[in-house]
Order: structure tokens, then sequence, then C-alpha cells
């Protein structure tokens, strides 16, 4: 290579070459036909050359003869042709991708072309740090996709800006990633926008954390979703955004409303049954009501809680220690109870209540608690005794007329007399079989 000595002429001057050597990266000035005008120490030692050594000489001779590089030199070439010919910066990247290539037209003053400045950017280390935030990038895409539950990260206008993929399935039914920049309204139900979008912006301005149950409404579903959610702030790229993470609880929500809608269907049995359920707790000998059980005996729920000895002072005065007794002997024996005892209301009235209860087990088969229900029998009661009066009269009738009552079964061949009919006969009650020999 022999150096064209008409361009040490055209040498510019100290003050920018010491602009060229302030730069960051290698960078050098040709003229219009490549020949290097002027360069930096970064772009010469390259060719274990001075800067002063390049100047004069062809740049695409230095590519292709010394760094042995005759396609990058021919591309090259190129590349400052279609700047010369279009008048815009061209960028491109080595055949290694690890340099990056700018070449921008320098104009004179009448707007034509006049040499061309290139910088030449080792991205080497670039790159590096683009691999090494993509595997970070996958790391964290991977971690969210692993989370069973719903993480949706929105940013400050509200918008979607990351879901992981439980969210695209619960909640979008896509994967489109054109989708993805979503707003909130298309998240959440209408009735809760208002509501929700102020704290999630509370939660992205000032930080709060935001925890709540809260209903969804999937992209073209028409049941909602129910999601156990902690919302916080976090920072990307130094903006605060919101990650709300969602469990999906809506099985769990249908569990508690069946659960409701059995509770009330058995309240309302209950009291049309005028009944009530009981717990009794061996150990503790804490008692637990059913809302029912205080009406039964005639109580009003205040603050007072349930003890066996509010439950005895109800009971009528005559039936008291008998009905005691009847548990105490049920609960020391371990075996089920059942139990009818009258109770005294505040008014004076008196009620008939039948109480039946089995005892639980622990794994060591002693009973540690009873549980059971206790009934109103008032009017079966009043039908009883009512019963056994009218029978008594009936009796008192047939003696005081003396006479007596028979019944013969002709299919069966069966006799059954009164209690009268014995004595008319002169028999003792049941002393002889009853046949059509007698």
């Amino acid at each position: 290579m022999k150096k064209n000595i008409s361009y040490e002429k055209n040498r510019v001057d100290d003050t920018v070459s010491a602009l060229l050597e302030s730069l960051p990266d290698a960078v050098y000035l040709i003229d219009l036909k490549g020949f290097i005008l002027n360069t930096n120490t970064l772009f010469a030692a390259q060719f274990g050359k001075h800067p002063q050594e390049c100047i004069g000489i062809n740049v695409y001779d230095l590519i292709m003869n010394v760094l042995q590089l005759p396609e990058l030199a021919v591309y090259h070439r190129e590349k400052c042709q279609e700047v010369l010919r279009t008048g815009k910066r061209v960028v491109f990247a080595d055949e290694k991708d690890v340099r990056k290539v700018t070449i921008s037209p320098v104009l004179i003053a009448e707007g034509e072309i006049s040499r061309l400045l290139i910088t030449i950017q080792n991205i080497s280390e670039q790159k590096r740090i683009d691999k090494e935030l993509q595997k970070e990038r996958a790391l964290k895409t991977a971690l969210l996709d692993s989370i069973p539950c719903s993480a949706i990260i929105f940013d400050a206008d509200l918008r979607i800006i990351v879901r992981n993929k439980y969210a695209e399935g619960l909640l979008f039914c896509s994967t489109d990633t054109a989708r993805l920049r979503v707003t909130a309204n298309d998240f959440f139900g209408s009735q809760d926008m208002g509501f929700l979008r102020k704290k999630f912006m509370e939660t992205i301005t000032s930080g709060i954390e935001y925890n709540k149950v809260i209903k969804v409404f999937p992209q073209g579903g028409t049941e909602p979703l129910w999601l156990l959610t902690n919302t916080s702030r976090i920072f990307i790229e130094g903006k605060p955004c919101a990650v709300s993470i969602g469990v999906d609880i809506s099985n769990r929500k249908r569990i508690e409303t069946e659960l409701i809608n059995n509770r009330n269907r058995l309240h309302q049995a209950m009291e049309a049954a005028h009944a009530g359920a009981w717990e009794w707790d061996l150990k503790t000998d804490e008692v637990i009501w059913s809302d029912e059980i205080w009406s039964l005996y005639g109580l009003e729920r205040v603050d007072q809680k349930p003890t066996f000895q509010l439950w005895s002072d109800t009971i009528h005065p005559d039936d008291r220690e008998s009905a005691i007794q009847s548990i105490s002997r049920a609960a020391r024996n371990e075996t089920e109870l059942s139990v009818e005892f009258r109770v005294l209301y505040s008014d004076g009235s008196v009620h008939w209540l039948m109480s039946r209860g089995k005892p639980l087990f622990d794994n060591n088969g002693s009973a540690t608690h009873y549980i059971g229900t206790i009934i109103d029998i008032t009017e079966r009661k009043k039908m009883e005794l009512e019963l056994i009066e009218s029978k008594l009269r009936y009796s008192y009738a047939l003696d005081a007329a003396q006479s007596g009552i028979w019944e013969w079964n002709v299919k069966t061949d069966e006799l059954s007399w009164s209690e009268q009919v014995w004595g008319l006969y002169g028999l003792k009650v049941n002393s002889l079989p009853l046949n059509n020999q007698l």
C-alpha cells in the first residue's frame, strides 16, 4: 500500500483530531473514494498503527489486506456508496455481529456530501448484556408461569403490561399477544370498576397494599370468577406499577354459597318444625345452641352465652332433677340420650320439649362431644293427655253401667276384651287365653 501524498495536505486541524479522540468508539473520516482523512487511536489500533500512519490510506484496502476480510471490504464500500447516493445515514453490523457500523454523510455549505464519518461501536458487551437480560426475562416469565395463580401487572394507566399463562387461560381465554395491552375495563366488571380503579391507583401512587376478594369476568364468558387478590406496588424501569396476584376461589365461593343456602333451608325447616340443634363439649363443658333453641326455652338472646346452668334454670322445677340425671347418666355411660321435660316461660306458660343426642368419639374411643336436637312436643303431649283422660272417662262409664266391650276378628279368629268383660265372667284380667272355646 502506498500513501497518497496529495492527502497529506488535507489533514484536519488539531481541534478535529482532539474531537475524534474524545469519542468512546473507533471513528474515522474518509473522502468520497475511501481515503482516510482523519481518525482516532481506537480505530488505528485495530490495524496496529498510530492515527497519523492511517491518514491517506484507503480504508477498503486496510479491511481487505490487514484484517483479511475481503467480503466485509466490499460490503463496506457498498454501504458507503448507498450513503453517497441517498444522502441518508446507514447503520449495519459486521458478519460476527459484534460491531455496529454507522456511516454518516458530512455536508459542505452547498448541501453536497464532501466526506463520510464512520463510527465503529463494539457491541459485544451490549450483546452479552442483552443475552443476560433475555435470560433474566425468560427466568422471570418461567417463574410467573409456574405460579398456580393469576399474576398481572398494570402500568400507571391501568393497562395490563404483563400476565402469566394462568391469567391468560383463566381470564382472557386467549394467548394472543395483540391483546396484551388491554385496559382494566376489559378486566373487571363494570360494577366494581370505580372502586377498584381507585384502589389500584392508590396502590400505584402510595404503595398501600390492597387485599380483597373480587369478582372478574373472563373475556367472552358470562359466569364471573372470584379471585382472592393481593395487589402491591413494584417499579419497572423506574416507573411505578401494580402487580396483582389472584387465587381462584370460585369453587370455594360456590361451596360457601351452597353452605349458606343449606343453612338457611335448615333454619327454615327447624323453624317450621319448632326444633333446634345443640352441641356439648364434654371436656370444656361449652354448649352451642342454634338460634331456634333460644325461643324454644323462652329466652331472649341478648349477650348471654348458652350454659348448662342456663338450660337447667329453664326446666320446670318438677322435671329438673330427672332431666339432669338422664343427661348425666347418658354422658357417664357414653350412650345416646333421650329426655322429655317441661320448660317454664317467663309469662307462666308451660311447654314440653324432647331432646335427643348422640356422642362423638375420638380416635381412642372416648366420647368428646354430644350433638343433638330439641323439639317442641307440647301439642303431642296435650293430645296424649287428652287421650288418657278420654280413656279414663270411658272406663268409668263402663264401670258405672256394669258393662264391657269385646271385639272378634273373624278373619284371624282373634278376640279382645275390655277389663270389665273379664269381671263380668268372674275372671281375673288376662288369666286365660282368649278363644271361642272359652
